[in-house]
């Protein structure tokens, strides 16, 4: 049974061409196989980030967390106490991918990402955003998608050739030339942060230049296969990369969906001439749920707050949604009406009517109180200017 056991153990585990997801024992166990084994590297490749993000698991949040460690090619096994630790699997090739529709960046998702971007995101991936790229049709006849197919082939074959004489371990030295390149690149990255107060954009500035280290590397070993060295051209190809990838992240950064979120549509659908003044359920907006939200349970359990939010638009925008409780069945209704000439519905007291009302109570109470020295002071006093209200 322990042999058994140790040769299952000891089993050299199959590398999947694309992960997306994996557990801390799992990766640890496929990085064991990536450095043993020489001939390989992890590749980890999400297709939707947001909506990863949005129905994120708590598997989901340990997978985001190895790819912070996978930044410098080490994976941890999980430990427990009644087992020996184990080291860790180091020096293990590891490339990321993660891309995303940004239509769905706003709100709360968009706070997770920039929360994510400041625990060591900014630092470790290079962000290219693009989020107002048109895509135009290109009429080609079939001839000419055929060559261009040709084409394609052939550049595929070079590529893989260089990749073949790549040396497996090989390490590379940075020349004196290329490290004034990298500094250079360096100072222009400080002098830029000079004038910017996003901690965001700080973060992702003064990172540029670590990762146009890892990327010569990149090249070098493309460009040269047999020299090991880090050129002077090498740095240059790669803090042109790193430029050219990072000049949008601002926008990233800045960025706000223009497409409608669950306030919107809600103040949108209430606004209509058939809706408007007109009392809907809780439950109306729950079973019509595809209308206003992308998910059914999250949108019920967040609806009080997502018609807290709506009361503020609404007011902003010249309407009034009044909320009221539903005792029949333990809900809630709302309705909107129009402020006509910014004027609030009756059931909405001014700020100046609620502070009379509050001064005429205290009055009164100490008028009726018997021998008191303040309903004297009031029935005899005269002057006004100093006494009109006392509190």
């Amino acid at each position: 049974m322990i042999n058994e056991q140790f040769r299952r153990s000891n089993m050299p585990k199959k590398v999947p061409y694309d992960i997306n997801s994996f557990t801390k024992e799992g990766a640890y166990e496929v990085a064991m196989t990536v450095m043993y084994s020489s001939t390989t590297a992890l590749k980890i490749k999400v297709n939707e980030l947001l909506a990863v993000l949005q129905t994120k698991t708590n598997i989901d949040e340990k997978f985001f967390d190895c790819m912070l460690q996978a930044f410098d090619g080490v994976f941890e096994k999980r430990n427990i106490k009644s087992e020996e630790t184990e080291e860790p699997a180091t020096d293990v090739g590891v490339s990321v991918l993660m891309m995303s529709d940004p239509t769905n960046l706003t709100g709360k998702l968009k706070d997770s990402i920039l929360l994510r971007e400041s625990r060591g995101d900014a630092r470790r991936f290079i962000t290219s955003f693009d989020a107002d790229k048109t895509i135009e049709f290109v009429n080609i006849n079939l001839e000419e998608h055929q060559e261009i197919n040709n084409k394609l082939k052939v550049l595929g074959k070079n590529f893989f050739d260089d990749f073949n004489q790549i040396v497996i371990g090989s390490t590379f030295i940075l020349t004196s030339e290329a490290y004034n390149t990298l500094k250079l690149y360096e100072k222009q990255c400080f002098d830029k942060a000079k004038n910017i107060e996003n901690p965001h954009l700080l973060i992702e500035l003064h990172s540029r230049a670590n990762k146009a280290i890892r990327l010569s590397c990149h090249y070098a070993a493309l460009n040269h296969p047999k020299d090991f060295r880090i050129l002077e051209s090498d740095m240059e190809q790669a803090t042109t990369t790193v430029e050219f990838c990072s000049k949008d992240y601002h926008k990233f950064i800045s960025y706000e969906s223009q497409a409608p979120d669950e306030v919107d549509k809600i103040i949108t659908f209430l606004k209509s001439e058939n809706n408007l003044g007109k009392e809907f359920k809780k439950g109306y907006f729950i079973k019509n749920y595809t209308k206003f939200a992308k998910r059914r349970e999250q949108f019920r359990k967040e609806f009080e707050k997502i018609l807290d939010m709506a009361k503020d638009v609404a007011i902003q925008d010249g309407y009034f949604l009044s909320i009221r409780p539903n005792s029949s069945n333990n809900s809630i209704c709302c309705a909107l009406t129009k402020l006509e000439n910014n004027s609030l519905s009756y059931y909405v007291k001014p700020v100046d009517e609620l502070i009379q009302n509050i001064e005429d109570s205290k009055l009164s109470k100490i008028s009726n109180e018997p021998n008191n020295n303040y309903n004297n002071d009031l029935t005899n006093n005269t002057d006004n200017t100093d006494n009109d209200v006392i509190f």
